[in-house]
């Protein structure tokens, strides 16, 4: 029927300060200062814009008609900054990193290394918004998986160990179920809806959810990673692979998983009233 407006999960990591930062603000816990530390506002900031961008496509898709100025404004609502702020917020508290792999993943991403990992994330997450720049990319990935596949290969152990295919779909389901849902809340079918015509609509997005990421994924990484020798993408896998890395790795998914179904949920209501010419 439909597909979710969802915005990408993966690699949610963005610019980190001076390495000086593991150690201050010591009254906090370690998890807090993680936070600080990986300026997930930061990373907001790019997903409003993703957002944003997918929000005005759902606009042509299924209300051309409706004025783009309304539009614009029940999307900045819907992607309001502290609203997501204090999503993620509470998303994370939630979730619970353990103190130990948040000082160790803190350690990490405060070295000069991990400082360049996450500027070259945060950038390419920017350059990525373009479409031209997409398809560059994606040329890129190709042409490196034929003549570099091991350097290839180690992108596929990073996809690997951060489960960023099985996350990137497990969240875009999530999300179109929440838009679902908050169609139905706002009133999109007045006749009703079993909740199992649901399910299958979402899980036959399945293949095309599936498609996309994979799409997304190699590009991306080759692009976030084009600046980093083998040696630096190594050491990048192998935290990846350790027990901080993937502790870390749940708690962001999870949370930004929390935070997205919330806002496709909004999202979904927000679409049933303009579809039905309703004031908001």
């Amino acid at each position: 029927m439909f597909r979710a407006i969802v915005v990408s999960l993966s690699l949610l990591v963005p610019f980190v300060p001076s390495a000086g930062f593991a150690q201050a603000a010591t009254g906090e816990s370690a998890a807090v200062r993680l936070q600080d530390a990986l300026r997930l506002s930061d990373v907001l900031a790019i997903m409003r814009e993703e957002g944003t961008q997918s929000g005005q496509e759902l606009r042509q898709e299924m209300f051309p008609a409706t004025s783009g100025r309304r539009w614009d404004a029940t999307l900045a609502r819907v992607y309001d900054d502290a609203s997501m702020q204090h999503m993620l917020d509470a998303a994370l508290a939630d979730a619970a990193l353990p103190d130990d792999a948040a000082q160790e993943a803190l350690e990490f991403f405060s070295s000069e290394l991990g400082q360049r990992v996450v500027r070259l994330e945060l950038e390419a997450r920017h350059r990525l918004l373009d479409d031209a720049q997409e398809d560059l990319a994606r040329l890129a990935a190709s042409d490196l998986q034929q003549s570099d596949p091991d350097r290839f290969a180690l992108l596929q152990e990073l996809v690997t160990a951060n489960d960023l295919v099985e996350m990137n779909i497990s969240g875009a389901m999530n999300s179109s179920l929440a838009f679902y849902r908050g169609m139905i809340s706002g009133g999109a079918f007045p006749d009703g809806i079993a909740e199992g015509e649901i399910l299958d609509d979402v899980w036959s997005q399945e293949p095309a959810i599936r498609a996309d990421t994979e799409t997304w994924v190699y590009p991306y990484l080759v692009t976030a990673y084009s600046d980093l020798s083998d040696a630096d993408l190594r050491s990048y896998v192998q935290f990846s692979q350790s027990g901080a890395g993937q502790a870390m790795n749940q708690w962001l998914f999870e949370s930004y998983d929390q935070v997205f179904a919330r806002i496709s949920e909004i999202l979904g209501r927000e679409t049933a009233r303009h579809m039905a010419g309703q004031d908001i």
